[in-house]
């Protein structure tokens, strides 16, 4: 006899009379049926992110809930899936399925996969995550084969690799279509000492003709497993004492020193994240397998504080904290020696007490190494404390951190200032760097953001302070230690006195897609650098290096450039160089009649109305332009422009109707902007309602403006309608500047 055993489809489609048809077979055959519309009897998803505690935890019988799940189709080990049967009579098993039992209890419950393809399909159950196991183990299961489907067992990595299973074990399996009859699947597994999960996967499942086929129940496995994560033992470790609840009184920034990790140092896991722990780790066996590098690179010399992770552990991730700070009078400066394994990236913030972040500085596994970093703050008067915190690492790696060598610098609000030390001469400065000002801007630049100071001024980048000088990086200097490996050349530098600012602003980018920017710096011991676009920022922690920000944005952007300083400081810029696709800088031209240029024909443009204080209402879009009606209560309206940059005096066109007695006109330099330092357009006598074109002069100085509409005689005369239609901009002897 010939058994034909058809494709097992998604059974929640098997209402088709086509696969009606094939699952009567499977019942008059094999006396089989569907329960539960197929679907795998499985646990909550979040038991499959746990390790198991116990070897049964992984026993089914498949008449309940298991912790055994089919794995979604990773196009390679796995293509099909395992389906949920019952048996419906007594009938036997015809022959050709075998080794298993040929007669099975009515309502016994097992798993089909099965397929009529050409193409060899498979389908794999996985099992939930196992911490580690210590020594052999064993899994055995009962199975039926048909037509030359196969079994096999694999033992593979607990975490994908991108969505496919990473195999670390293929265990011997010995479990065939020839095996003895009632035979029951034995496959040992040898000790494995990382996370992983138990595959049982059914493959060759083809023939068009009369199909192959796989059933399997009865699960069990039998062996010693860890009983905590393998994270939590790595570096023969030991916990972090509680700190004290009332920690003793700190006298100065010194007494928060850790050079080696113990639990007498002011630092600990913060409370109330116990998903993990950071520990003290005191050994540095398998340092390099751990960490994922290939040489022989720095390690910690004694013990050292460490957070490991995996993609099992749930957020949020524990956080290494310091004791709080009272309050600081002067820059404090944290160092500290930093280790990260591969694809790690952690988060070193100044929090306050209620642990709202104050500033933080990003690291990644390339920051490490033997040289400690440092991160300085600006002076806080209110208490605070540091904090670590991991904040993304390989999903299938796992991340890992470690810090040693914990230093602190600065001066506590209840210490006495230092006298103030001597500062090197202004003419020092200007020989060593070889300044020259900026060239005189004349209206062109770059449409890149890219810049090296050596071809061009780099006026795409717009300082607005005039601290900025074009020199060279000083070679050989006592004072000014360049690297030359890093900075050579021409450079840009900023010069601040005392505690000082000074920004250095883009030029707008219309639009950027996965664009790196990176600015290549020093900074001398009291200046600071931050790169900064679309509300993110990132800090220059070390001295000197490289700061990288990712920018993508369908909408205008600009980046700066922010140094600033705690006492006498140069900031220098050797280059910006970008990589990735944004959209070409705007001229000024474009700038100019982007922001000006307006029809109100269904948008603002570059204006903004929204009202600045009490008493302001906005303007609405109509047909005819954007219109205002004021009264006494809200005598005020305000279109605020954005800003631009011309270079060559030109003329702004305005076309305007105003209806109402004792309503006025007014061009003023900001929204916040008083009456008396604005320019009248249009003056309070309306004999009736009247449409105007005006015309005002723009002069280079001119960076915005405010077009507002005020009636401060409501009480008087009533309500006041304005409507403006258009604005337009043209060069100073009336050529059209905008199309």
């Amino acid at each position: 006899m010939i058994l034909l055993l058809l494709f097992l489809p998604a059974l929640t489609r098997a209402c088709h009379p086509q696969f009606q048809k094939e699952l009567r077979y499977l019942e008059l055959y094999l006396g089989i049926k569907p329960e539960n519309d197929g679907q795998l009897l499985v646990k909550h998803a979040s038991k499959f992110q746990q390790y198991i505690t116990d070897s049964q935890d992984l026993d089914c019988s498949f008449d309940r809930d298991c912790l055994w799940s089919n794995l979604e189709n990773d196009g390679a080990l796995d293509s099909s899936d395992f389906w949920y049967f019952r048996k419906s009579n007594k009938k036997p098993f015809p022959v050709q399925i075998k080794p298993g039992k040929q007669k099975l209890p009515k309502g016994s419950h097992f798993i089909v996969a099965g397929n009529t393809t050409v193409q060899p399909q498979s389908a794999i159950i996985l099992s939930a995550p196992v911490p580690c196991q210590k020594g052999e183990g064993r899994i055995t299961f009962n199975y039926w084969l048909y037509n030359f489907a196969q079994l096999q067992v694999l033992v593979v990595k607990a975490a994908k690799r991108r969505g496919h299973l990473q195999i670390i074990e293929k265990p011997e399996t010995d479990c065939h279509y020839y095996r003895p009859e009632d035979d029951v699947c034995h496959v040992t597994i040898p000790h494995i000492a990382e996370p992983f999960r138990i595959a049982i996967r059914a493959f060759s499942l083809k023939d068009h003709v009369v199909g192959s086929m796989v059933l399997l129940n009865n699960i069990t496995y039998n062996a010693l497993v860890c009983d905590k994560s393998p994270l939590m033992t790595m570096f023969e470790s030991s916990p972090i004492g509680r700190r004290a609840a009332q920690p003793s009184r700190i006298y100065t920034l010194s007494d928060m020193d850790c050079v080696e990790a113990s639990n007498k140092c002011r630092w600990g896991n913060a409370k109330q994240r116990a998903n993990t722990t950071w520990r003290i780790g005191k050994g540095i066996e398998r340092w390099n397998e751990i960490m994922l590098v290939t040489y022989r690179s720095s390690r910690p010399s004694g013990d050292f504080f460490f957070l490991a992770v995996d993609s099992l552990t749930t957020k949020p991730f524990a956080r290494f904290e310091s004791d709080l700070i009272p309050c600081t009078q002067k820059a404090t400066t944290l160092s500290f020696q930093y280790w990260a394994k591969t694809g790690t990236q952690v988060e070193v913030c100044s929090i306050d007490e209620r642990g709202v972040p104050l500033s933080c500085a990003y690291l990644t596994d390339e920051d490490g190494g033997a040289k400690p970093l440092e991160i300085v703050i600006d002076p806080y008067g209110k208490p605070f404390r540091f904090s670590f915190e991991i904040i993304a690492f390989d999903q299938f790696s796992g991340g890992l951190v470690a810090i040693n060598n914990i230093q602190l610098k600065g001066l506590l609000c209840s210490e006495k200032l230092p006298p103030v030390s001597t500062t090197i001469s202004p003419n020092t400065i200007a020989d060593s760097f070889a300044l020259t000002p900026r060239p005189i801007f004349e209206g062109s630049y770059p449409l890149q953001l890219s810049c090296d100071w050596t071809s061009d001024p780099c006026f795409q980048w717009v300082d607005e302070d005039g601290k900025l000088f074009v020199g060279k990086a000083p070679e050989d200097s006592e004072e000014f230690p360049f690297p030359e490996e890093l900075i050579n050349g021409n450079i840009g530098a900023i010069f601040l006195n005392g505690a000082d600012t000074s920004i250095l602003r883009s030029r707008e980018v219309s639009c950027a897609w996965n664009l790196e920017i990176t600015v290549t710096y020093w900074r001398s011991e009291h200046g600071f650098i931050r790169v900064c676009a679309l509300d993110q920022c990132v800090d220059g922690g070390k001295m000197e290096g490289k700061i990288s920000l990712q920018i993508s944005s369908m909408r205008p952007f600009e980046v700066t450039i922010e140094a600033r300083s705690r006492g006498n400081a140069v900031v220098a810029i050797d280059s910006i160089l970008t990589e990735g696709e944004a959209c070409p800088i705007k001229t000024l031209e474009q700038t100019l009649c982007d922001n000006v240029k307006c029809d109100f024909k269904g948008t603002f443009c570059g204006y903004s109305t929204n009202p600045v204080s009490t008493g302001d209402l906005p303007l609405k879009l109509a047909t005819k332009g954007a219109t205002v009606t004021i009264d006494e209560k809200h005598n005020r309206a305000v279109l605020a422009s954005s800003s631009f940059e011309i270079v060559q005096p030109a003329l702004m066109l305005m076309k305007v109707t105003q209806e109402t007695f004792g309503s006025r006109l007014l061009l003023c330099p900001d929204a916040k902007s008083e009456p008396d330092s604005c320019t009248e357009l249009l003056g309070p006598i309306v004999l009736s309602p009247q449409t105007r074109e005006l015309s005002f002069p723009l002069d280079p100085s001119t960076r915005r403006f405010a077009i507002v509409f005020l009636h401060d005689k409501g009480a008087q005369f009533g309500e006041a309608t304005f409507t403006i239609h258009s604005v337009d901009v043209k060069t100073s002897d009336n050529y059209q500047l905008c199309f």
